[in-house]
C-alpha cells in the first residue's frame, strides 16, 4: 500500500519525496527547481542544441518560401540571436584574451555544432574551424557554403562577448568538398 493516499495511481509532483520548503511541485522542471534551491536559474544556463536535420528541413522549408538567398540569411540571424543570448549568460573575462580565448574554446567544443578550434585571434581577426561540421553534413553537398546557422551563432557569441560588430563569412565549407569549414570574423580596426 503508498503511504500517500493515491491507491492505485501513478505517483504525481506532489505525490514524490522532492524536498519543496512545503510547496507542491507539479512538473519535472518545477521539482528540479524546487530541490536545488531559489537560486538555481541564477547557477545554471539550459539551452537547447538543434539537430542538425532540423537546420536542413527549415533551409528546404524556407527555400520554397522565400528563396535561396532569404533563408541563408534567416538562418544566419536566427544562429546570431542565439549566440547573443547564450553570450549574456557567460562570466568571462575578456580583458584577459589568453583566458578569454581558453574560455570561448571550451565553449565552442560544448555547442555540439562540430569540433570546432579557434585557429586565430589576432589583431580584428578571429578565424575558427570545424572539423566534422553537424550542419555541413545535414545540409549536404551543396554549391554555396552551408554553415549559415553556425556562422550565425559564433558572430553574436564573439559580439556579446567582446562588444564589437563583427562581419562574418564561411570561407570553407564541407557541403563544398572543403576538408573542413572555416568561418573568418574580422572588425574594423
Amino acid at each position: 500500500m503508498r503511504s500517500d493516499g493515491a491507491k492505485g495511481r501513478a505517483p504525481t509532483a506532489s505525490s514524490n519525496n522532492v524536498e519543496t520548503g512545503g510547496k507542491a511541485a507539479g512538473t519535472p522542471a518545477e521539482e528540479l527547481d524546487a530541490a536545488s534551491g531559489p537560486d538555481y536559474e541564477d547557477k545554471v544556463t539550459k539551452f537547447y542544441l538543434i539537430p542538425p536535420m532540423v537546420l536542413s528541413r527549415l533551409y528546404d522549408d524556407f527555400s520554397s518560401l522565400v528563396g535561396d538567398k532569404r533563408t541563408r540569411l534567416i538562418l544566419h540571424q536566427a544562429g546570431y540571436r542565439c549566440g547573443s543570448k547564450m553570450a549574456e549568460g557567460l562570466d568571462i573575462d575578456t580583458a584577459d584574451r589568453e583566458l578569454m580565448e581558453g574560455a570561448l574554446q571550451e565553449l565552442l567544443i560544448q555547442l555540439g555544432l562540430g569540433v570546432l578550434r579557434i585557429e586565430e585571434y589576432s589583431g580584428n581577426r578571429v578565424v575558427v574551424s570545424c572539423v566534422d561540421s553537424n550542419e555541413a553534413r545535414a545540409m549536404g553537398k551543396r554549391d554555396h557554403p552551408a554553415c549559415n546557422f553556425t556562422t550565425g551563432y559564433i558572430r553574436g557569441l564573439l559580439e556579446g562577448l567582446l562588444s564589437v560588430k563583427f562581419n562574418a563569412a564561411e570561407e570553407a565549407c564541407a557541403s563544398l568538398g572543403a576538408p573542413k569549414c572555416r568561418f573568418v570574423y574580422t572588425w574594423p580596426a
